[in-house]
C-alpha cells in the first residue's frame, strides 16, 4: 500500500511548454472553447481548462479571472461569425430547394435564422431526454413551416 502511494505521488503529469504570455492566452482560449463545447459555459471550470492545457489552475486564473469577460470580449465574436456562416449555408440550401420547385421569394435568410435559432430547442429536447418521436415531430414541423411543404 505504501508503495502504491509513493508511485502515485511520484508520478508527475506532463506540463505544457513555457509560452510567451501573448501565446499562452490564445492557447488557453482554444482549450477553454473545447471544454465549453463538451461541458457548456456553465459547466466549464478553471481546473478542467487547466487540465486540457496542461498548466496549473493558477495559470488559468492569471489569464482569465472571469470567464464572462473572456466570453464577451473574445469568444462571442467568433460565435457570431460561426452562426452567420451557418445561416448562410442553410439559406443557400433553402433557396436551392425553393428554386428547384419554382418557388420565388426572398425569405430564405429569415427562415435560416429560424432554423439556427431552433437548434437551442433541439438541444434542450435532447438533453431532457425527450422521446425521439417528439424530437422528430418538432424537426418535421420546423422544416414544414420553413419550406412550406412536407419534407
Amino acid at each position: 500500500m505504501v508503495n502504491q502511494v509513493r508511485q502515485k505521488s511520484s508520478t508527475k503529469r506532463a506540463r505544457a511548454q513555457r509560452l510567451d504570455p501573448a501565446e499562452r492566452r490564445p492557447q488557453l482560449l482554444q482549450c477553454a472553447i473545447r471544454v465549453f463545447a463538451r461541458r457548456g459555459l456553465g459547466g466549464a471550470h478553471h481546473a478542467e481548462i487547466a487540465r486540457e492545457a496542461r498548466v496549473s489552475v493558477p495559470t488559468v486564473f492569471f489569464y482569465f479571472l472571469d470567464w464572462s469577460t473572456a466570453t464577451r470580449e473574445e469568444i462571442w465574436p467568433h460565435y457570431l461569425e460561426f452562426q452567420e456562416r451557418i445561416v448562410a449555408i442553410i439559406a443557400n440550401t433553402v433557396r436551392r430547394w425553393r428554386l428547384d420547385r419554382g418557388i420565388t421569394d426572398d425569405e430564405a435568410e429569415d427562415d435560416a435564422r429560424l432554423i439556427v435559432g431552433s437548434a437551442h430547442m433541439i438541444a434542450q429536447l435532447k438533453f431532457t431526454r425527450c422521446p425521439a418521436d417528439k424530437v422528430d415531430h418538432f424537426l418535421r414541423t420546423l422544416v414544414r413551416s420553413t419550406l412550406g411543404a412536407a419534407p
